[in-house]
């Protein structure tokens, strides 16, 4: 089961509650939101997140994700999965293929 929380939507307080819930609800994924909103990727949000469920289940990150720089953060954080539209996912590969020339 994946539990999509639009924290973006949420208060810091919210964010945490609701990640407990979907960490005690058994989840194996909780997602950031739906990738529908308009945001920009919130570090602050995820990095609660994450010390929030550990490595107890995955987290996939959706919306925001816009550079390589912005791929290579989330990973270090230890996100499992990400959202990434069609339009962002051709530039985060153009700059990998530039940046590899």
């Amino acid at each position: 089961v994946k539990v999509i929380i639009e924290m973006d939507c949420l208060s810091d307080y919210e964010t945490a509650k609701a990640s407990e819930i979907v960490v005690n609800c058994g989840a194996k994924f909780l997602k950031t939101g739906t990738g529908w909103l308009n945001t920009k990727l919130n570090f602050k949000k995820i990095n609660q997140i994450m010390e929030i469920v550990g490595d107890s289940i995955g987290i996939k990150v959706a919306g925001g994700i816009r550079t390589v720089d912005d791929f290579n953060s989330l990973l270090e954080l230890g996100v499992t999965r990400m959202g990434i539209n069609k339009d962002s996912a051709i530039q985060i590969v153009s700059q990998l293929q530039t940046s590899n020339r």
